[in-house]
């Protein structure tokens, strides 16, 4: 029985506390929150949205090589033009990582630039397997390339 009136007491002494801890704080305005710039792959990425491939190139080939990046890379020469560049890269970006299915994707539409068919069908069904069906991007996207292709 002790107990009890204590523990109301306790509680409410922290609400007390707590009441008091909120109508204290600093009424001052907190400074405004400093623009960061965008990172190197922000802008690489702005670039290929407008398609100013090589620019993109160069700011890609700043950054640390990994799958994404190789990827990008693979992309923005396809896009330039550059079909052996970008197969090299695509290349780079799947021996990194194997599942990458944007790089699967891409891969597979530079097979149909180059004439390719069957290499593309390849990369179509490895996209299936990874997603597990036919209802990732990836795997929609290049499959409506070959459809478009034939």
């Amino acid at each position: 029985m002790f107990f009890r009136p204590l523990f109301i007491t306790l509680l409410t002494f922290a609400g007390l506390v707590s009441a008091y801890a909120e109508d204290t704080k600093p009424s001052e305005p907190k400074p405004a929150a400093a623009k960061t710039a965008a990172s190197p792959l922000d802008k690489a990425r702005a670039l290929i949205k407008n398609q100013q491939w090589t620019q993109a190139i160069v700011e890609l080939k700043t950054l640390s090589p990994n799958a994404d990046v190789y990827n990008l890379l693979g992309f923005s020469s396809r896009k330039n033009g550059q079909l052996k560049e970008a197969f090299a890269y695509y290349d780079k970006a799947l021996s990194l990582d194997p599942a990458h299915k944007g790089a699967l994707e891409y891969q597979g539409e530079a097979f149909l630039m180059a004439k390719q068919p069957a290499q593309a069908q390849t990369n179509l069904a490895r996209l299936k397997t990874l997603c597990g069906g036919t209802q990732c991007e990836e795997y929609q996207d290049l499959e409506a390339a070959i459809k478009k292709h034939l």
